[in-house]
């Protein structure tokens, strides 16, 4: 392990390489030895510093983890705490969107990369994606272990623990890095170090100047300043109120009166954030926005470009819009946004991965530059790209946060194909769907690029009653017409039955025997035997997650303009599961628990004289569905949805779990359906 990345590694205290003894490391200059301990190198002057989000026995965890793997160990964790803390921990440790911010930088697959203060490795894990080699530094031995064991139990190999951060020098050669990591880092720096807290950050940063290779950048994730948040009575780092934007030596007597220690937390403004980077050495600085904080973010604007913020957000209230417009106008969003995202650079010409996925776009189909990047609730980045200055984006730059995800991303681009490859296929759904115009790898990163659909998702407007339910018409006459231009009709046998109902069942049968018993699954395989088997069931193209967070407007008009996210895109597909989704969905995001109890409330109103049965029953009448096919098919999308929620972990299918076996019972007992 020490041996293919000691030359990589210096002494912290007089830079001298490092020499081999068995499974340490020596200074032949301090004659100092370095120790590796459960795979963690102690490059540290000091002794190892414990630091707690929440009170963990880590010692105990990491036995566990030792002995039954990462996998079993950390969702037995996650169980013994509190929801407050689960949900915290779950977070910080497990959301892959944390590293997203890596796109922003230039991606070397053969190069080396630093996560500086990694915590639990959530930035590290994602960085090993990217390079060669990943150096994640801790002062915390036992974070350090387990970022290794996660990363083990991830299939990476290329992470290294380092114990180190204390010493005057960073323990890494000169010009070996090629991104410097700092996420959330930064401000401490004065807390643990002599000097003028400012100075002390300076002189830090001219030690990653130096590490870093010529095309080298540096990442910081920080809060500024002057952000809105704090003029509001957020709390400061030390804890106190209303210090961030103060005078440094009046924050620092409300420090001392408060907490009896100094003020030492820095975090700086716009402007001021640029010039001590450039002090540092660094020649070119570029800031973002990271929406709503650094730590947990689902956007991120470039401050250059103020436009962005006005197609990122399309607020519909006048108050909004009026409040945007301002922003937009006079980018006030780079003076008082809550946290920034900053990539310097040592050579004033270095890109990002962001910027050169717009050159990939093909000149037949207008060059595009990264407008802003949108990070959603799952494994992938999406980048808006633009062929004008201020929007709106024209292309789609997708991208995978987990090799999981850059499959379903190509698994989604063969789909976008074969979709439109289907003869037949009317106009009026082609145009809304998205085009693939070009896909590869850059820089060891898979991307795919796609036509942008105009407008904004309708969720964004769920709770405007009249709109929602002129948009879920018109969503229901869009899967009408798609079922009835793509469905080919035939007789169910046994062959397909199994495909459609008997192997789904068995397979979350055989999870949750206690749920869907022998009982419940012969009632429900009986139940679709009478009502599918010998009789023509039409297969149909389905979208496989058709919500309104996937259906674009451009509001107030409720007219579709698009359709995007088809990675989960079946062709010879059962009916009515994109129904089920759409109707089920929007009751999810309207308040109900989770989806077995927003499936039961769907089929009730499907039961009763409502919209909802309105629209099952043109869809039942357009597509001459078999009787029964209302509760087969929602029983069916239970079993999908446990199926997709397995990939992401068992405590997110817990709820549905529970209600299961109930469910079923009652989704087939539902009289008077259409």
């Amino acid at each position: 392990m020490i041996h293919h990345i000691k030359h990589l590694l210096g002494c912290g205290q007089c830079l001298s390489p490092l020499e081999e003894r068995g499974d340490s490391l020596h200074c032949p200059r301090c004659a100092s030895t370095h120790p590796v301990r459960n795979g963690v190198i102690n490059l540290a002057a000091g002794g190892p510093r414990e630091f707690q989000e929440i009170t963990i026995d880590m010692e105990a965890f990491l036995a566990d983890a030792r002995q039954r793997g990462w996998k079993s160990a950390f969702p037995d964790l996650l169980q013994r705490l509190s929801p407050t803390h689960r949900d915290y921990m779950r977070q910080y440790v497990l959301d892959k969107r944390r590293s997203a911010w890596r796109f922003l930088a230039n991606l070397v697959p053969t190069g080396v990369a630093v996560d500086f203060g990694c915590g639990w490795g959530a930035n590290a894990t994602g960085l090993a994606q990217n390079f060669g080699t990943v150096f994640a530094f801790d002062l915390s031995a036992t974070r350090l272990e387990a970022t290794l064991l996660r990363s083990r139990a991830s299939g990476l190999t290329n992470l290294v623990p380092l114990l180190a951060g204390d010493t005057p020098k960073l323990p890494l050669a000169s010009e070996s890095v090629d991104l410097f990591a700092l996420n959330g880092v930064l401000e401490y720096i004065g807390q643990f170090r002599e000097g003028e807290p400012r100075a002390c950050q300076r002189a830090f940063l001219q030690e990653v100047w130096r590490v870093l290779k010529p095309t080298g950048q540096v990442y910081v994730g920080i809060e500024n300043r002057y952000g809105w948040p704090f003029f509001l009575g957020a709390r400061d780092h030390p804890g106190t109120k209303y210090t961030s934007f103060l005078p440094r030596w009046l924050a620092n007597r409300i420090c001392q009166a408060q907490k009896n220690e100094p003020y030492r937390i820095y975090t700086y403004g716009y402007r001021a954030s640029q010039k001590l980077l450039t002090e540092a050495g660094f020649a070119k600085v570029e800031m973002y926005a990271p929406y709503p904080h650094y730590s947990e973010f689902h956007l991120i604007l470039p401050l250059n470009r103020p436009t962005a913020i006005r197609w990122a957000f399309q607020p519909h209230s006048r108050k909004r819009r009026a409040a945007q417009a301002v922003l937009s106008r006079v980018n006030l969003l780079k003076h008082f946004t809550h946290c920034f995202t900053i990539i310097a650079s040592k050579d004033p010409s270095s890109g990002s991965f962001v910027a050169e996925v717009g050159g990939l776009v093909p000149a037949s189909a207008r060059s595009a530059r990264p407008f802003y990047v949108e990070i959603p609730r799952n494994d992938k980045v999406i980048i808006h790209l633009s062929s004008g200055a201020k929007g709106p984006a024209t292309h789609l730059g997708l991208l995978s946060l987990t090799p999981r995800e850059a499959e379903r991303l190509s698994a989604s681009a063969a789909s976008l194909q074969q979709v439109h490859a289907i003869p037949g296929l009317p106009d009026a759904v082609r145009h809304l769907i998205p085009t693939l115009v070009s896909h590869g790898t850059h820089q060891g990163q898979p991307y795919f690029i796609q036509t942008c659909a105009k407008g904004a998702p309708a969720l964004r407007h769920l709770r405007e009653t009249t709109f929602r339910t002129q948009c879920l018409d018109n969503a229901v006459h869009l899967l009408v017409t798609l079922g009835q231009a793509t469905s080919q009709r035939r007789p169910c046998d046994e062959a397909l039955f199994a495909r459609l109902v008997s192997t789904p069942l068995q397979a979350i049968a055989n999870r949750y025997p206690e749920q869907l018993t022998p009982a419940r699954c012969t009632r429900f395989i009986n139940f679709a035997r009478g009502r599918w088997l010998e009789r023509a069931v039409p297969l149909v193209v389905a979208h496989g997650d058709f919500g309104l967070q996937h259906i674009f407007v451009e509001h107030p008009n409720p007219t579709i303009t698009g359709v995007i996210d088809w990675e989960t895109l079946r062709i010879g597909d059962y009916p009515m599961g994109d129904l089920l989704n759409l109707l089920v969905l929007s009751k999810l995001e309207l308040g109900s628990d989770n989806h077995a109890a927003a499936t039961l409330t769907t089929i009730d109103e499907i039961r009763t004289n409502t919209a909802e049965r309105a629209w099952v029953t043109q869809y039942v009448d357009a597509l001459s569905l078999p009787a029964g096919t209302t509760q087969i098919a929602a029983v069916l999308y239970l079993l999908r949805f446990l199926e997709v929620m397995q990939e992401h972990g068992e405590d997110r299918c817990a709820p549905v779990v529970e209600q299961l076996g109930s469910t079923v019972d009652h989704i087939l007992s539902a009289t008077n359906l259409p």
